[in-house]
Parts: structure tokens; sequence; C-alpha cells
């Protein structure tokens, strides 16, 4: 039981349910019956035209808590150890009330339990990902050993066509995104000035990440008090992602779309795992740049971070296999820079730099933790200065192919 005022947790091991509905004579049989009763009713229902009598929400909600709950109960309840489930209490905002608010949640902290059934009913399975390293976790998570794996080449020339470099200063500045810095105005004014000389190089789009919401937010301030966020608008169009509507986001995703394939370019400024950050294309103008700021690691604060990683360092003391709660959570924070640097250079005619401004990307385990085609092309400068001549003659040797998208 966690409280904070506005904010209480309540957690329990699926274990502890599955043994309370056990004593309540509620068995696997009994539930997989009463699935196979809701389908039969939302049947007879549909034949008498009366399918719209449950809400279509309701359905999807029900069809989840089935499949859940049917893991939590599948092998005489012997998966349920690898279920917590959750309630919560909270005020929310909504509109111009403030009301308390009830999640209830079940989730699974064993990726194995999802991925069982797939292997027991295929004879072979291919999993691809520009972001599975390391893949050592992945066979880890889920219980399996891949007999084959390759990590190849990237498709381009990366001696050409990637400039990826970590900038570890400005004027003496360290540059380090950690807690303590987060409020220091040197720190924050150090990032601003090295965006407004970045932008003044790299043409086109720059993707920009930052850890988090609030981080961002913090950035903005401070340099719309001081003058710096005229110097970056002066030299690029900034568009800040949304956190509204799908519509809202898609919208500002245009924006930034028709300013970056002009000259001025643009500069779109998101969040590690935010919608920016993954499963978008933003090839060739789209990301001449992919600015790295600092390392996200998850909230230790966020309630299933905090579980899944007393899970890890539980089970981890039991299977050789699984990452202790340490490895797990700074896998996390790597696998979403790693997801954040792949917007970059998406064929194999684009070319783009990715710029690291944190003065830990310096250190050579941090690097490590990096895609190896971009770990293994990583130049370390110690100031921002000392970079800036470098990162300019890479794109000089590219003006007379990117100038032809300017109008």
């Amino acid at each position: 039981m966690e409280h904070k005022f506005e904010h209480s947790i309540k957690y329990w091991s699926g274990g502890f349910v599955a043994t309370m509905l056990k004593n309540k004579d509620i068995s696997p049989a009994l539930f997989l019956e009463a699935k196979k009763d809701f389908k039969k009713g939302l049947k007879i229902l549909k034949d008498y035209g009366q399918d719209d009598f449950v809400p279509k929400k309701t359905r999807i909600l029900l069809d989840k808590l089935f499949l859940t709950v049917s893991a939590l109960l599948s092998e005489d309840m012997r998966r349920s150890g690898d279920f917590k489930i959750v309630l919560e209490k909270y005020i929310q905002q909504k509109g111009n009330e403030r009301i308390w608010v009830y999640p209830f949640s079940i989730w699974c902290m064993n990726s194995e339990v999802s991925f069982i059934n797939i292997k027991e009913q295929t004879h072979s399975i291919i999993l691809t990902s520009g972001t599975l390293h390391p893949l050592k976790s992945f066979e880890g998570e889920l219980n399996t050993r891949f007999k084959y794996s390759l990590q190849a080449d990237h498709v381009i020339n990366l001696d050409r066509q990637l400039w990826a470099g970590c900038i570890s200063k400005i004027d003496n500045q360290s540059l380090q995104s950690i807690y303590a810095n987060r409020d220091n105005q040197d720190y924050q004014d150090s990032i601003g000035e090295t965006l407004v000389k970045l932008c003044e190089i790299i043409p086109n789009g720059i993707l920009c990440f930052f850890p988090s919401y609030t981080f961002m937010k913090k950035m903005h301030d401070r340099w719309s008090s001081t003058g710096l966020s005229k110097s970056i608008h002066k030299l690029k169009h900034v568009i800040v992602e949304p956190k509204g509507s799908s519509y809202q986001f898609n919208t500002e995703i245009e924006r930034y779309k028709v300013y970056a394939k002009k000259k001025r370019g643009a500069i779109l400024m998101g969040v590690y795992r935010g919608k920016i950050s993954e499963g978008l294309d933003f090839g060739d103008e789209l990301a001449r740049g992919v600015i790295i700021i600092g390392i996200p690691f998850p909230s230790t604060y966020n309630i299933k971070v905090k579980l899944k990683k007393e899970y890890n360092e539980e089970k981890s003391r039991e299977k050789s296999y699984i990452l202790n709660g340490n490895d797990w959570y700074n896998l996390q924070a790597y696998r979403a820079v790693n997801q954040a640097i792949g917007r970059c250079i998406r064929n194999k005619d684009d070319y783009g730099a990715v710029i690291l401004l944190d003065e830990r990307y310096s250190n050579e385990k941090t690097q490590q933790n990096l895609s190896s085609w971009i770990s293994n092309s990583i130049e370390n400068f110690n100031d921002l200065d000392d970079s800036l001549g470098h990162l300019n003659d890479f794109f000089v040797d590219f003006l007379n192919t990117s100038i032809s998208g300017y109008y």
C-alpha cells in the first residue's frame, strides 16, 4: 500500500488473488465456462439484431479482462505469480472539475506468459527490429534461446553518411541531464545555446528529444525568459510535440514536415517514448539531425516501473537468465534512446547527424548500450566548439545534393 496526498495505490500479487479465487471455488474451468457463456450471449444478441445492447467499449473491456485473467489462471494457476493487481485512487482534472478516479489494473510482469502460446503453436519464429539490442535480454524475458541471431550492418556508408558525436561541455559547463541539474539555470542555458549553434549548421529538419514533458517545459520556460527561444525561432520553425488528441498531433507533424523541407527548416521537440520517437518515418530532409538530451531512465515513482523492477530482482535470484532489477531498469533507458536515434537515416541514400548532449555518453560502457551502428561511429568532443567545425564539414560535403530540396 502506498499513500500520498490525492493519490493512493494498493496492489496484490497474482498469487494472492489466485488463492482467494480458489478459496471461493472459482476455478480456471469455471472461469472458462463463464467466458464461453459471455461469447454465447453476444452471439444470441447479434442473431436478434441487438448486438448494440452491450456497448462496444464494454465488449472490448470484457474481452481484455477474460484474456488477462485466463492467462493469470493458466497452467493450474502456476502463472499467477507473474501478475500484479493494482487499484489506484487519485484526483483528475476534467474541464473545470476535479474528480476522483479509481483505475483498476491487472499487469503481467513476465513477457513469457504471452509468448509461450506462440512458441508452442508455431514451427519457426523470426524476431526482427532495429532495437533488439542487446538480444540476450529478450532471451531472458521470453525464456527462449534463439539458435540463430544476426546483427546486420547498416545499409549506408557510415563513414560518409553519418556524423555521430558526443558533446560533453559548453564553456566548462558539464552537459549532464541528471536530476540535480534539472533546475540548474547554467545547465539550461548551456543546452539552449548549444541548440542555437546546432541549428545554424544542420539543414532542414531536426528532431530533439528530452527525457520528459516536465523537463522540456522547464527548458522552454527558461529559454523564453532569456531570449534563447527567439534565437532558435530565428533559425528554425519550432514545433513541440503536443500531448493532446491524435488530430492535434497529426496536424503539428504535418506542419513540421512542410517546414522541414524548406530552406529555413524546422526543429521538432519531443520526448523519449513519445509518439515521434517510435514508429514514425522521418527520412531525408525530415531528420538531418537528431539531438539526444540526457538518458531517459524511467521514473522510479511510477508504480508499474517499481513493481517490475522488484519482480525482476526477485525472479533473477531464482532464474539466472532473467535480468536483475537494476539491469532491467537501465535497459529501458537505452532502448528508448535507440528508438529515438533510429528516427535518423531511413534509407540507403539518406544522411544525417546524431548529437549526444550528455557527458555520460562519452563513457565506453555507456556507448555499448547503444546499437552497434551508432556506438562504433561516435566521436567524443570535450567541448561544443571542438565539434562544430567537424559537423559543418560533414554537411558541406552534401550541400550540392541537399540544396535541390530548398525552396
